[in-house]
């Protein structure tokens, strides 16, 4: 199977980058249980607000570069995470909105 990326999602103030997400949520206090689960599991969580959407994204890593993010996704977080993850594009096309 190939990963292809999808449409390039804008978020005002936020870094440019390749974000590998493990949940979405619309409940912050949901989105804040999974990423303490997450870290308790070693992994490196944090949340993205998305203003537009009024979700936040919990991922477990985030990379500079299409190739570096794909490494991550197909290695399973490194060996950390067996369960359903993508690849959210975050400002790539334009650099951080401010």
């Amino acid at each position: 199977m190939t990963v292809i990326p999808g449409a390039d999602v804008l978020i005002p103030n936020q870094p440019k980058g390749y974000y590998v997400v493990a949940n979405v949520f619309a409940k912050p206090n949901n989105a804040e249980r999974f990423e303490s689960k997450l870290k308790s599991k070693g992994l490196d969580a944090q949340i993205l607000y998305n203003p537009t959407t009024n979700y936040k994204s919990v991922y477990i890593g985030k990379f500079s570069t299409w190739s570096d993010a794909i490494k991550f996704y197909y290695s399973n977080a490194e060996g950390k995470y067996d369960d359903e993850l993508w690849i959210m594009l975050v400002n790539t096309s334009t650099g951080t909105i401010l």
